[in-house]
Parts: structure tokens; C-alpha cells; sequence
């Protein structure tokens, strides 16, 4: 009786365990929607870390198990199993800015951005470049810059992953490649890169960005009225954004008027269109959506400003190459209400 009593004691807590587990991870992923504890600059990720085998408070090892902790805070990082390869962010970092040189690339004319979150458990980096080759127009008055993004964890969220994308420079506003390229990062991997996957990565997303400029120049080409446009931006609203009711008036307010979403020395200038105007481009729609993700992430919702960006790129990418997949986004989504949106 006593062992039967037990199991089902030990039958239970699990269950209380199994459901603790659900709503923490249930937090997590709400949590990943709103701001993040982050800290920007290249010191936040120049931390040791190591793996080691997993030991609970009792003495009592898990087989198989291992966790990876900062050697600097002894903080966990995340729990992985024996075969994990554990890559330290400055690695990542380290690498990128040797294939730089390998490309014969100024790192005076690159700008780094390095931001880790959860205590230093994952990282991103982004290296934006404004200057000589890595500057493409769009159209007279417009230009992009490329960007070159690494993500890195420690807690088995992500693995080591680099993506090409671009910044329009009128406005910061950043987007990620329309299309995918693989490379040696796209790859399952049992170790870590060499300096020369690093620059075939580069090579691959740059020549990438020369076509995603060209994708770009297509959007500007598709015309279409201004109120075709407001039912545009209500089906990214409803179906690809899902925003706030403030979010969406403050992007219904960056399509209204395109001078208040760029910077001040661009204004006036008509480049993503005017308040006159009758007229609007997919290339205006995508720009007023864009800068509604770039004020996401600069209030730390960084997660959500990245996945939203992926969703956007797939989105246009596919009406760039396919004019009339634009059609269906022209006519008044069913639940959205621009009337009742900005009364």
C-alpha cells in the first residue's frame, strides 16, 4: 500500500510539474511580445562561458544533463545535453569583424550594434554599413544600407544564425531579406565556423541585398489610390501586425502622413509619398510599416519587432515578384474599421 501511495504521490506532483512548466512557458512566450531585459555595447557580451554537468542543490547528478553557466556571475544560462556546442558570443563577433578584413572592408565605416538579453544568455549583433559598395539607391534622393545580423544563445532558444537586411537610410527604418539564401549558417552544424565560412556567409547576403534593392524598385512601381492604400494597411493590421489599437493609429498616421516616420532633414521631399497625394506605392505601405516596427524595437520589444519584420518580408518579397498578389490587399478587410480606428 505504502509504495502504490507513493507513485501516485510522485504521479502528482509531476502533473503539478508538467503544469507549472506549461504556464511558465506560457509567460514566456506573452513575455517575448513585450520589452526584454537587454544591455546594449560589446562589454555585455564578453563574458566567459562554460558547460558542466548539471547538479542539483541535493548533490544529485542528472545523467546526460548539462548546464551552462557564466563564469564571471556563476548564473545558469540554460540547460543542455552532452553533445551541445557551446560558441561564446565574442566568438560570433570576433569572427564576423576578421571576415570584414578578409573583404577588405574599413571597420571604420561599419556600424556595430551588440545587445544581450536575459542576463547574457542570448545575444544579437548587427553591423550596419552606409558607406561605398555596401550603399545601394533606391531612387534619387533614397538610398539603403546593408545590415549583416548574427544571433547567438546560451539557453538553446537559438542557434548561431546570420541573415542579411537592409536600412533605409531616410529613416532607420530596418527590414530583413525578402528572400532566403542558404549558407553555412542556414546548415545543421556539429562545431563552429571558420573564418572562411564567415566570408562566403558575407559574399552570399550582400550579393543577396543587391537583389533585394531591385525587389524594392518594384514595390515603388505599384501604384495604386490613396484609400486603396488605407485598406492595404487594415489587412497588415488585422492579418500580419495584429497591433494595438495604438499601434495601428500610429501607423495609419505614418501612412497618412510619410514626412512624420522619416527624419527631419528628409522631409518635404515626397520620398514615401505626401499628405496631397492621391496616389500611394506598395513601396509607401511598406515604409510606414517598417518604421512602426523600428519604434517597437527601440521600446524593447525586440522579439516581436524581429518576427514581425519576417512576416513583412514575406509578404512584400511575394508582391514584388507577383504584382497581383497585391489585389486582394486593395479592397476593405471585413473586420477592420478605419473610420472607427482614428475617431
Amino acid at each position: 500500500m505504502r509504495y502504490i501511495l507513493n507513485n501516485l504521490q510522485l504521479t502528482t506532483l509531476a502533473i503539478l510539474a508538467l503544469a507549472f512548466c506549461c504556464r511558465s512557458s506560457q509567460r514566456l512566450l506573452v513575455t517575448m511580445k513585450n520589452q526584454r531585459e537587454s544591455i546594449e555595447g560589446i562589454d555585455a557580451a564578453t563574458f566567459t562561458a562554460v558547460r558542466r554537468p548539471f547538479v542539483n542543490r541535493d548533490g544529485q547528478s542528472w545523467a546526460g544533463r548539462h548546464e551552462i553557466v557564466r563564469t564571471d556571475t556563476m548564473q545558469t544560462m540554460g540547460m543542455c545535453g552532452k553533445n551541445y556546442n557551446l560558441i561564446q558570443h565574442v566568438d560570433v563577433i570576433d569572427s564576423a569583424l576578421t571576415a570584414f578584413d578578409r573583404c577588405s572592408i574599413n571597420r571604420d565605416d561599419v556600424e556595430q550594434h551588440i545587445q544581450t538579453f536575459d542576463g547574457g544568455a542570448e545575444m544579437h549583433a548587427r553591423f550596419t554599413f552606409k558607406n561605398g559598395k555596401q550603399k545601394k539607391q533606391v531612387k534619387v534622393g533614397e538610398s539603403l544600407g546593408f545590415r549583416l545580423e548574427f544571433e547567438n544563445s546560451l539557453n538553446g532558444r537559438k542557434r548561431v544564425t546570420a541573415r542579411g537586411g537592409s536600412i533605409d537610410l531616410v529613416c532607420s527604418n530596418g527590414m530583413v531579406a525578402m528572400s532566403n539564401v542558404t549558407t553555412a549558417f542556414s546548415r545543421k552544424h556539429n562545431g563552429a565556423w571558420s573564418i572562411t565560412d564567415y566570408v562566403d556567409t558575407f559574399k552570399a547576403l550582400f550579393d543577396q541585398f543587391g537583389k533585394e534593392v531591385e525587389s524594392i524598385k518594384q514595390l515603388d512601381k505599384i501604384e495604386f489610390s490613396q484609400v486603396a492604400g488605407q485598406n492595404f494597411i487594415g489587412h497588415l493590421i488585422k492579418d500580419y501586425l495584429k497591433t494595438t489599437a495604438q499601434d495601428s493609429r500610429t501607423l495609419v498616421g505614418y501612412f497618412t502622413d510619410p514626412d512624420s516616420a522619416i527624419h527631419e532633414r528628409h522631409r518635404g521631399r515626397g520620398l514615401h509619398g505626401t499628405v496631397e497625394a492621391k496616389t500611394r506605392t506598395a513601396w509607401h505601405v511598406y515604409s510606414a510599416a517598417t518604421a512602426l516596427l523600428r519604434d517597437r524595437e527601440s521600446a524593447g520589444r525586440f522579439d516581436d519587432a524581429q518576427n514581425k519584420r519576417a512576416s513583412l518580408a514575406n509578404l512584400f518579397g511575394s508582391i514584388a515578384s507577383d504584382r497581383s498578389k497585391v489585389d486582394p490587399l486593395l479592397i476593405p478587410h471585413r473586420d477592420f474599421d478605419m473610420a472607427e480606428l482614428i475617431k
